[in-house]
């Protein structure tokens, strides 16, 4: 089995290059100290990320459940197994923005999308919290988790795990280059411009590539 990856990695401008209007600098930190110690403005528990999910897949030794969205494609004919695309998310963890990319994909790319909650149960808008999540999740909880998925879809009438692609935002990017090298399976990694980003064309045929390839 080869798995694919994708590092979507986006530039941003060093903060020293930005022109500020008089004032606006003032402003700007005021902005940025309320956003760190004021409380998150979303906090979504698990009770609101199932209601998010439409799939809960066993996790190895039946110690807890993986809340996942996973998406076909509207037009996949009955019985056809279709290829399958692990969507990461960001580290403000599994959110109803992941779920219209994976609407998205799952229909551009005429595959299985499956998008695992890898914080297991949390998901914030605010950043300091984010930051956390992400540097305290260990790769190895998340390379279990992302097993137990692949296995989960190998067992679905209408899922080929024998193509199979992980694609990664952010912290799922880099989550998504350690799972492919550290089970030990080949790895293609991308590490994407803004300009290549934003060509959302280009994005979709190459991952349709990967994809189909055995």
């Amino acid at each position: 089995m080869v798995v694919h990856s994708w590092c979507l990695l986006l530039a941003l401008p060093a903060v020293g290059a930005i022109a500020l209007a008089p004032g606006a600098s003032i402003r700007a930190a005021t902005a940025a100290l309320h956003h760190v110690f004021d409380g998150p403005a979303v906090l979504r528990t698990s009770q609101q990320l199932e209601e998010l999910t439409n799939v809960r897949i066993p996790g190895s030794g039946g110690t807890h459940e993986i809340l996942a969205y996973a998406a076909r494609p509207s037009s996949a004919p009955a019985g056809k197994r279709l290829p399958v695309l692990l969507l990461l998310h960001e580290f403000f963890g599994l959110n109803g923005a992941i779920v219209e990319k994976a609407n998205g994909l799952a229909e551009d790319l005429n595959c299985v999308v499956i998008a695992p909650d890898t914080f297991r149960g949390v998901t914030t808008s605010f950043v300091p919290r984010a930051i956390w999540l992400a540097l305290t999740t260990p790769q190895s909880r998340v390379n279990d988790d992302l097993d137990d998925v692949v296995r989960w879809a190998a067992r679905q009438e209408y899922a080929d795990t024998r193509k199979l692609a992980v694609m990664g935002f952010c912290y799922g990017g880099g989550k998504a280059i350690r799972y492919t090298t550290q089970v030990g399976v080949a790895l293609i990694c991308l590490i994407s411009s803004k300009q290549f980003i934003l060509s959302s064309k280009r994005l979709i045929i190459y991952t349709r590539h990967l994809l189909m390839k055995r």
